[in-house]
């Protein structure tokens, strides 16, 4: 039975932390990267509200789907599909 000596001990204990030092390198890389992911659909998601609101204020006004589409970027059928979601048409 082979025993484990001190220098054996020390490089094991070294190579443990480096492995350790590595996989938490890794981890806040992937973190990062999570939060930005986050942040871009947070912020689409945001932008979609935001012009949702805005398109059911003008329909509200004047139901003219030409002009939502022209103002909104839009096509008529997105917008026809979130009046309806809304449960406005």
């Amino acid at each position: 039975m082979k025993t484990v000596t001190e220098d054996m001990e020390k490089e094991l204990t070294t190579m443990c932390n480096l492995s350790e030092g590595i996989a938490e390198k890794h981890f806040n890389k992937g973190l990062k990267l999570g939060e930005k992911r986050g942040e871009k659909r947070g912020e689409k998601r945001g932008e979609k509200q935001g012009k949702t609101s805005v398109l059911i204020n003008l329909w509200k006004l004047e139901k003219n789907m030409d002009k939502l589409a022209a103002v909104s970027g839009w096509t008529k059928q997105q917008i026809q599909d979130m009046l309806k979601e809304h449960k406005l048409i």
